[in-house]
């Protein structure tokens, strides 16, 4: 079981032959393994960051395809933060068993996104598709998300589904 935690700061780094830094190379790495184990802290500070690390930081906030974050001040916080986040990962994840699939992390997620309380949720996985099937007061609705846009956009398809089920309620 392994998680990344990631720090944001204020500089870049120094950009590799590909122009990302070497933490957004191991942050894409692990975003590509497993999107649940990434955890992100973003330093508050007063000057400015520069270009390329705004541009780091979009990407890993964006609304609908990034992670929330948590901001700190100074080291003391930090270490509190990621030690009660870590904490909460690993109860979670010990709950959840440890070899679980970008599908089976949607899905889980896709339980926890329901449009009424006492919702029943029936799934269908094909080689192609995930079929999430929703029954709530007498009503069923049937939403099909394929599972190469899963993969390639994890975030962005548990947005995706959360609105779609907030439209129903």
């Amino acid at each position: 079981m392994t998680q990344f935690i990631l720090v944001l700061g204020n500089r870049f780094g120094w950009p590799t032959e590909s122009g990302k830094s070497a933490t957004e190379i191991e942050y894409d790495q692990a975003y590509k393994q497993d999107p649940t184990k990434v955890l992100v802290f973003q330093k508050e500070f007063d000057e400015q960051n520069d270009k390329s690390q705004n541009e780091f930081i979009s990407k890993v906030t964006d609304y609908y395809s990034g992670f929330w974050r948590t901001t700190f001040t100074d080291i003391t916080v930090l270490q509190e933060l990621v030690s009660k986040s870590f904490y909460n990962w690993l109860i979670e994840k010990s709950s959840i068993g440890k070899e679980l699939t970008y599908i089976d992390h949607f899905i889980r997620l896709a339980n926890k996104h329901k449009p009424e309380p006492n919702t029943q949720l029936i799934y269908r996985i094909t080689p192609t598709d995930v079929e999430l099937e929703y029954t709530y007061f007498g009503e069923t609705i049937i939403i099909h998300i394929t599972r190469k846009s899963i993969y390639e956009n994890f975030w962005g398809q548990v947005s995706k589904l959360q609105t779609k089920l907030q439209n129903l309620s």
